[in-house]
């Protein structure tokens, strides 16, 4: 398989954020600067947000693509996803895939959290904690997750871009840095026990979208 050069930095991003990751944040700047890469091909706020310099375009050509991968990404945009979600069809060539993961607004989790009011403070005092952090020059943080989703919000999102759904489906999956205690091992046991029931109640959600051709 050949790699363009922004595969190439695409892979070289994830293996250094992969590496570094249990030593705390890892910001773009960071790894722009040890693999030589410019901030462009890595910083998507940059290229999507709210800004006079905003390309609201992927630097690639149309239809040289066959599978695209956003996992667990599109829950950090701090802007409008319509114009990324349409790159990522523009840039598919036709019968070629996106495969798309996020967090779930409806999980169990979630919801629990809202009815008990669980987290609500501390959600809002980290926006004070990184209020003045600084990434790419400019204070900003990415590690919020401004817009997550439910499977028929990402559905009809992908949808209006013109793809076809092949399949947007809940699924429960769990990430640890440390060894999770007894009480958490039972609320996901319950977790996993319900979204097998019901899986739009899962924690993420899976999307197979297609464009047509």
């Amino acid at each position: 398989m050949r790699l363009t050069t922004k595969g190439r930095f695409a892979v070289t991003a994830m293996i250094d954020l992969a590496l570094r990751q249990n030593n705390g944040p890892v910001t773009l700047a960071a790894i722009s600067q040890r693999q030589q890469i410019s901030l462009s091909y890595l910083d998507l706020f940059e290229e999507f947000g709210p800004i006079k310099t905003a390309s609201h375009r992927l630097d690639l050509p149309d239809s040289s693509f066959d599978t695209v991968l956003c996992w667990e990404t599109m829950e950090h945009f701090a802007f409008n996803p319509v114009k990324f979600v349409r790159e990522l069809h523009r840039v598919l060539k036709p019968g070629g895939k996106a495969f798309i993961t996020v967090p779930n607004k409806a999980s169990f989790q979630a919801l629990a959290a809202l009815i008990l009011g669980r987290g609500e403070e501390r959600s809002i005092r980290a926006y004070y904690q990184f209020e003045d952090y600084q990434s790419n020059g400019k204070t900003a943080f990415y590690g919020f997750h401004w817009r997550e989703y439910s499977t028929g919000e990402l559905a009809a999102l992908f949808e209006g871009a013109g793809f076809k759904i092949n399949s947007c489906l809940g699924v429960t999956c769990f990430q640890d840095n440390s060894p999770p205690s007894p009480g958490r091992k039972i609320a996901r046991w319950l977790s996993q026990f319900g979204s097998s029931i019901a899986p739009r109640f899962a924690t993420n959600v899976f999307l197979i979208a297609q464009k047509g051709g």
